[in-house]
């Protein structure tokens, strides 16, 4: 009885010793799972700030090229009609015959 008493003890404290053992690994796995989601947050929120700032600075250019569009065209429109005015002569400023 005490030899069966014995080896059922041994196979308790080896079957304690490995969850202990696989309780580690676990928590281990867990503590490096955690912190690589810290890390992948963290990396996202840069991420969510370049995009947002890159955004803006987007959105500034082309409001930029509008701008730059805009005063394109009304100098187009500005030149167009100064070639179309006809040239009056004066004593100072002969003009086309």
């Amino acid at each position: 009885m005490r030899a069966e008493l014995a080896v059922v003890q041994a196979r308790a404290q080896e079957a304690a010793v490995a969850a202990a053992e696989a309780r580690a690994r676990l928590q281990a796995e867990r503590d490096t799972l955690s912190r690589q989601l810290a890390e992948t947050e963290q990396a996202l929120g840069r991420g969510q700030a370049a995009q947002d700032e890159l955004r803006a600075q987007l959105e500034t250019a082309v409001r930029r090229a509008a701008r730059a569009d805009a005063q394109a065209t009304a100098t187009r429109r500005l030149v167009g009609a100064k070639r179309r005015v006809p040239v009056r002569r004066t004593k100072f400023k002969p003009g086309p015959a």
